[in-house]
């Protein structure tokens, strides 16, 4: 299901997509692909998410951000992004990740979790 994370995810339908058109998204897209969890988080103006490293690599992470365009900087192992208005980033996260506020304002911003393709589970 959809999972609130820090704040319980207060502000989204502020910052761009509303919490009903958040969880319509989850229902259509847990229909036709291997979704595991979707959540949202915000995450105040400079601050930043605990850096860690996912259990294993059978998952990919999805982001989106929700409003705050170019204020979420991504860090996945060494390689770092800037998440962009209208563009999704995919990545491991058995890689060490931490995501980043630049700006002054809140970010939110929407993670899917979804099996990988090319491995079999057990």
């Amino acid at each position: 299901g959809l999972e609130g994370e820090r704040g319980e995810g207060e502000g989204a339908e502020e910052e761009g997509m509303s919490m009903s058109a958040i969880c319509n998204l989850h229902n259509e897209i847990s229909k036709k692909h291997h979704v595991h969890r979707i959540s949202y988080n915000k995450i105040s103006p400079r601050g930043r998410t605990k850096g860690h490293f996912g259990e294993s690599n059978t998952f990919l992470n999805v982001l989106a951000s929700l409003g705050a365009a170019e204020c979420l900087k991504v860090t996945v192992g060494k390689s770092e992004a800037v998440l962009k208005e209208d563009e999704l980033m995919l990545f491991d996260d058995s890689f060490f990740t931490m995501i980043e506020n630049l700006c002054d304002i809140d970010a939110t911003f929407l993670r899917i979790d979804v099996r990988h393709p090319q491995l079999i589970l057990a």
